[in-house]
């Protein structure tokens, strides 16, 4: 008989209320952190230490526990990672494992895989507001897994591409923690220009022609970063699909600037084409790297949000973009900066692009090893081949 999820888990949810939020302390965890069997601690807010007893009274997350929402953002999960002490925020679930039946990455990969997104698929309910699962259902759910030896084995070939990925992080993050300090310390008591003097806006219009393209939309940039862009025939792109791209250039969502929605584009393909959604941002009078720090700050964001129109749809414009205020030192400052920072940056872009292809690589794996049509053997057999 195949066992239950209720056999292997148990299932607890988070609070139905929202706590003051901090500016430090215990991390608020949100269905916002949950990225791609990721959690990003960034997308999180923080309670005090009176709210943090309170909101874990009943049920605090521990290292190896599975975090997923259960409303609206169906089938994200991430584990819960060592040395974090946090509280479970609205519309989130947690899935603890029994070890003894259950490897906790496993059971991540078993969450993301095709196998149990159709099940969560299948089991949603479609209400008036937004879709969710029933918690007290889920326990129900008809589940098959292997052995503990080979839920491990397979653990351990996923893990060890997301634990590259991971590497890869940490090193844009690390670049982009140097940039900032670096340029808050280049543009002290520097005069204030606006981005179109210093830069070019949506240089190339393409027209559709033969073959394919790697096309990027709106959904594929996350904040510095964008997803594998899309490989289709120019026949069946999107009308959107017009927008060129050049070495050093920069894109920005039009749309939503408070998500800000952003990327660094360093020797791109030269089929990559971006959807017209997206400004691409030509330096002209600064380097790249420069030009790319000074769309990063706090400043350019809010000056494109006051810019926006539309309530329920906000979105800027090129316009808008032009009017910018942006710092600009001297020349020899810029020089400085983009000595260090211009290498930098392209250290971070092949990791990227490294992360990209091991992205790619775990999800062709992740169905096959999970639906046993491809075992461990197979694949490192493969590779050491």
């Amino acid at each position: 008989m195949m066992p239950a999820l209720g056999d292997l888990v148990q299932i607890y949810d988070g609070p139905h209320a929202t706590p003051t939020r901090r500016d430090s302390g215990p991390y608020f965890l949100n269905i916002s952190s949950l990225k791609s069997g990721r959690l990003d601690l960034g997308e999180s807010d923080h309670v005090s230490e009176e709210d943090f007893v309170r909101w874990t009274r009943r049920m605090q997350p521990r290292v190896g526990d599975l975090l997923f929402s259960y409303e609206t953002r169906l089938g994200e999960a991430a584990l819960m990672p060592d040395g974090v002490r946090a509280c479970l925020g609205r519309r989130m679930g947690v899935l603890r494992p029994d070890r003894a039946l259950l490897e906790p990455r496993y059971l991540l990969y078993y969450f993301l895989s095709p196998l149990f997104q159709e099940l969560i698929a299948e089991r949603t309910v479609h209400g008036a507001t937004v879709p969710r699962l029933l918690l007290s259902e889920m326990a129900s759910w008809p589940v098959e897994v292997p052995d503990l030896a080979t839920q491990t084995a397979i653990a351990d070939v996923l893990g060890a591409l997301d634990d590259k990925i991971a590497a890869n992080e940490r090193v844009r993050r690390a670049v982009g923690e140097l940039s900032s300090v670096l340029f808050a310390s280049a543009t002290r008591d520097s005069r204030t220009a606006r981005l179109g003097d210093c830069a070019k806006l949506n240089e190339r219009t393409l027209k559709p022609g033969s073959g394919s393209i790697r096309y990027l939309d709106i959904s594929s940039v996350g904040v510095g970063e964008f997803a594998q862009p899309i490989e289709i025939a120019w026949s069946e792109a999107p009308g959107r699909a017009r927008r060129g791209v050049q070495n050093g250039d920069i894109i920005w969502s039009t749309v939503r600037p408070e998500r800000r929605s952003h990327a660094l584009i360093l020797d791109p393909p030269d089929d990559l084409v971006c959807s017209t959604g997206l400004i691409t941002i030509t330096p002209t009078k600064v380097g790249s790297a420069f030009l790319y720090e000074a769309t990063r700050t706090q400043e350019f964001v809010d000056f494109l949000i006051a810019g926006s129109t539309g309530s329920a749809y906000p979105a800027t414009n090129a316009a808008v973009f032009l009017e910018a205020p942006i710092p600009l030192p001297d020349a020899t400052v810029l020089g400085e900066f983009e000595a260090q920072m211009g290498p930098a940056w392209r250290r971070a872009a092949v990791a990227a692009e490294e992360s990209r292809r091991l992205a790619a690589t775990r999800d062709a794996l992740l169905p096959e090893l999970m639906s046993g049509r491809l075992t461990v053997d197979g694949v490192t057999g493969g590779a050491s081949e």
